[in-house]
């Protein structure tokens, strides 16, 4: 999933269960509040959500595509009406 904060340049991130998360890697576990915040969304649309410091962001949803499976070098584009990344 590639989204764009309002704070900042575009980021990409998989969203995985808790046991793979490594934010090193761009694994963000389901469990995290913007992992849980990303799960259900599509290419263009948007979340507001509020930081630790108080303060409120807007988080727009740039693309988001499944992982290839393991051994398989081809990445394979979600559906377009399929809102979840691999891995939850």
């Amino acid at each position: 999933m590639t989204f764009k904060p309002d704070t900042g340049d575009r980021k990409t991130v998989t969203l995985v269960f808790p046991g793979d998360a490594d934010i090193s890697e761009g694994k963000v576990s389901i469990l995290t509040p913007i992992g849980t915040a990303l799960i259900g969304l599509s290419a263009g649309q948007s979340i507001m959500w509020t930081a630790r410091d108080g303060r409120r962001h807007e988080l727009l949803v740039l693309d988001v595509s499944q992982p290839a499976p393991e051994g398989d070098v081809a990445d394979r584009r979600a559906p377009a009406s399929s809102a979840v990344a691999a891995g939850v």
